[in-house]
């Protein structure tokens, strides 16, 4: 019997079809998820751009913070904020980037906080923001007990018996107590070892150094007797190689007189008292140098001392800086410096009788080569040394005597060979707001920053 007809090319046909549909199907399903997959990426690539815009926000606050230039852009003061918002930017494939930028409390001088919120609009539609909060705070200054600055190659030279070590003026925080430094010898806190050395080279007779010694690269010249301790250091070790090292980290900023300012009154070298014990700041300056030859000039009140010369002190010449209300001063010298001229026993002395070394800055101010900075005074001196000119600081101070506070060279610091002082570094100098000490402008730094 025949068997029913049938028609092979119709079934080859529906086969066709149906595998080509499959392919059709899984063609569609593969460009549909390199699509999404695109998409995806794309999203992604224009989420790491919106960041990449936040940041470019807050970069540019902090140049206008630090440069106090308000005229690259458009930014409006609402209170105690300041915001502007950037020019739109083109991030290709579509897509358009803004960004808004909001100082809060931008005239702070702790530190202002930067909110910068960036938005993408993407072509396929929605929009991506991304907002970066920063935390603002002055760079550090006197972060070393002793510093030499890496501009100008420098060393810093201890002889026999120097002792460095450090101490808080205020850790109470509210500038009512004065703690001194443990008595040398009994240096079991970390408080008392958080000097730091630090400098091109370092060169140490026997020397002991309470805190860290580091150099930016080079080997430290010591002595058999030198010694580098901290407060777990055994008494057998006598440098502890945790605590010497090669990335030494010494700010240099410059130095200069305020820019505007209204002279109270003139400088002659004779017996004067100057300042208002709780008024405001009062500008006195010497048109050149300022000698006292067994003459005294008191500070009791805040001020700020101009010297367009030098600054020597002879004899029993003294500054002193009283403890009432807010006596402090902030001295400026653009030529030599010279505390005493015989030395080992000069009585000439700046004496701060507050014992807050942030109660009195001595600046050598000048660019001029061939600038002397020398302490040969056998009294004691608070506050901080600050030597921008490209000059050495000298000390031959005698046996025992304290300096305390910090010293910054942008060039060497020798202790002379004979003379021994004990430098007592104060860790409080890091925690002053930036407007502190009127002559040094440091940076604003950016020390945390979140994400919402």
């Amino acid at each position: 019997m025949r068997p029913p007809w049938k028609n092979e090319s119709g079934s080859l046909a529906l086969v066709a079809m149906a595998f080509s549909a499959v392919i059709a199907i899984t063609l569609a399903g593969y460009i549909a998820l390199s699509y999404q997959s695109y998409q995806h990426s794309s999203r992604l690539l224009q989420l790491t751009r919106t960041r990449r815009l936040a940041e470019t926000g807050v970069e540019e606050a902090l140049w206008a913070l630090n440069n106090g230039d308000w005229s690259s852009q458009t930014w409006t003061v609402s209170g105690a904020d300041i915001a502007c918002t950037l020019p739109t930017v083109d991030l290709g494939e579509g897509a358009q980037g803004t960004v808004a930028v909001t100082i809060h409390n931008y005239a702070s001088t702790i530190g202002p906080t930067i909110e910068s919120a960036a938005s993408v609009a993407l072509l396929a539609g929605g929009q991506l923001v991304r907002t970066l909060t920063a935390t603002t705070k002055p760079a550090p200054l006197f972060v070393n007990a002793l510093g030499s600055a890496a501009s100008g190659n420098g060393t810093i030279t201890l002889a026999s018996s120097t002792l460095v070590d450090s101490w808080n003026s205020n850790p109470l925080g509210d500038g009512s107590s004065f703690i001194p430094y443990s008595t040398p010898g009994s240096y079991n806190t970390a408080a008392n070892c958080a000097a730091v050395v630090a400098a091109p080279n370092i060169s140490m007779s026997s020397a002991t150094i309470y805190g860290y010694a580091v150099t930016f690269g080079n080997s430290i010249t010591s002595s058999f007797s030198a010694k580098v301790k901290g407060p777990t250091t055994p008494s057998s070790t006598r440098i502890d190689r945790t605590r010497v090292g090669k990335s030494a980290f010494v700010p240099m900023f410059a130095v200069a007189v305020p820019a505007s300012y209204s002279v109270t009154g003139t400088l002659d070298g004779s017996n004067q008292t100057i300042g208002t014990a709780n008024g405001a700041t009062q500008y006195w300056s010497s048109p050149a140098d300022l000698i006292l030859n067994s003459t005294t000039l008191t500070v009791q009140g805040p001020v700020v001392i101009i010297i367009h010369g030098g600054l020597q002190l002879y004899n029993a010449g003294k500054i002193v800086v009283n403890a009432t209300g807010k006596s402090r001063a902030e001295i400026f010298v653009s030529s030599d410096i010279s505390i005493g001229i015989n030395p080992h026993s000069s009585s000439a002395a700046i004496n701060n009788l507050s014992n807050q070394p942030r109660n009195l800055a001595l600046y050598s101010t000048s660019v001029s080569p061939s600038r002397q900075f020398n302490y040969y005074s056998t009294q004691a001196f608070c506050g901080v040394m600050y030597s921008a000119a490209p000059a050495s600081v000298v000390f031959d101070t005698g046996t025992n005597n304290s300096i305390t506070g910090a010293v910054l060279a942008n060039e060497n610091i020798t202790v002379v060979s004979g003379s021994r002082p004990q430098f007592h570094y104060d860790t409080y100098l890091q925690k002053l707001d930036k407007s502190w000490f009127k002559g040094v402008t440091t940076p604003l730094l950016v020390v945390q920053v979140s994400e919402s």
